[in-house]
């Protein structure tokens, strides 16, 4: 399955004005509580707190412009509100990163929700759909997901040898998405989108690699959302090393790019460059703790990553200062900090 993210990343500057970190206030009180914010989410969804795996709430904003971010996961799905803490109104609601006007939110899944087919049903499409019987399947799992607008079931299981993943739309039961050992073999069908298809992802990625399909074996090949965007995960092995690409399933653009030997040269290579004139993982460390006003002392790094977003190399740098944990992604090229966020745990 999928995993679903606790941490809400607030820009740095939006947490120094609104004065959780650093400078400010903070206890600075609203008419609506945090407490409060919360309760107006949860009824929001229709559910109990005790339904959820857990409901969060975060200060956000700035000074002049403040809000709450309440964060709940239900059932596997994301469910994000930015609530107004002078009216208690529901500013923005996503649905695992996807925008969803408050006043459309669908119906939350659950046994009374008459509209949905329910997991049973799901299942039982996707175990004839594969061609097995269910005494077959072995290390089955499922969850609930939200795409364009719509809950799907996610189901996963072993049998006969294969691993099936399946997304049945909960109110029609229609098959979303089939991926068998990794390999998508039916696409969403989404009215005004189009996918360029997983064998154009394959050409795209192994061009961007320099590499001929002969020489490539392929471990995953799929389509898949990412932040509320549609992209085909593609990974394959060559006698040279393992690479991993994001491709943009709409446009055909590379997005992410990962090798083997890029990634342990960012992880473990911190006094050697990478290539073409880059920074090292060192010198982007350096930049990070720099630009976070904090001491290497301090710092105890989580993950060093080289990636590839958008055409660009950058290092994705990940750290904890006491309660607070850093996010930053650093142009490996020039070493500008591309994006800074960070998370106070209070």
């Amino acid at each position: 399955m999928k995993k679903r993210s606790i941490i809400i990343g607030l820009i740095a500057a939006q947490l120094l004005a609104f004065g959780l970190i650093g400078c400010g206030s903070q206890t600075e009180s609203f008419p609506v509580t945090k407490a409060e914010a919360r309760e107006i989410a949860i009824e929001q969804l229709g559910v109990s707190v005790e339904s959820t795996a857990y409901a969060v709430v975060q200060k956000a904003g700035t000074e002049k412009d403040p809000y709450y971010i309440v964060e709940v996961l239900l059932q596997g799905v994301v469910y994000r509100y930015s609530i107004d803490p002078q009216t208690g109104d529901i500013r923005k609601l996503t649905i695992n990163d996807q925008n969803v006007l408050p006043n459309a939110q669908p119906t939350v899944p659950s046994d009374s929700a008459n509209e949905y087919i329910g997991i049973n049903k799901a299942k039982e499409i996707a175990y004839t759909e594969a061609g097995v019987n269910e005494a077959d399947v072995t290390k089955s799992d499922y969850e609930m997901d939200f795409a364009y607008g719509k809950y799907l079931y996610e189901i996963e299981f072993n049998a006969n040898g294969h691993k099936y993943e399946y997304e049945i739309l909960a109110d029609s039961g229609k098959i979303f998405r089939k991926n068998v050992d990794k390999i998508t073999v039916v696409e969403p069908i989404i009215e005004n989108e189009s996918f360029i298809g997983t064998e154009r992802a394959i050409q795209i990625a192994l061009e961007a690699a320099g590499v001929k399909k002969e020489d490539a074996v392929f471990e995953t090949v799929e389509w898949e959302l990412k932040k509320g965007s549609p992209i085909y995960e593609v990974e394959f092995k060559t006698t040279d090393g393992e690479y991993e690409y994001h491709i943009h399933a709409v446009t055909g653009e590379v997005i992410h790019r990962l090798t083997d030997i890029e990634k342990n040269t960012a992880q473990n290579g911190e006094n050697n460059t990478v290539s073409h004139g880059h920074i090292t993982a060192g010198e982007a460390k350096q930049i990070a703790i720099r630009h976070a006003a904090v001491t290497e002392d301090e710092v105890r790094f989580k993950e060093t990553e080289l990636d590839f977003e958008r055409g660009v190399e950058v290092y994705e740098i990940e750290f904890q200062v006491g309660r607070v944990e850093y996010e930053y992604t650093i142009n490996a090229k020039t070493g500008e900090v591309v994006k800074a966020e960070r998370d106070y745990d209070d």
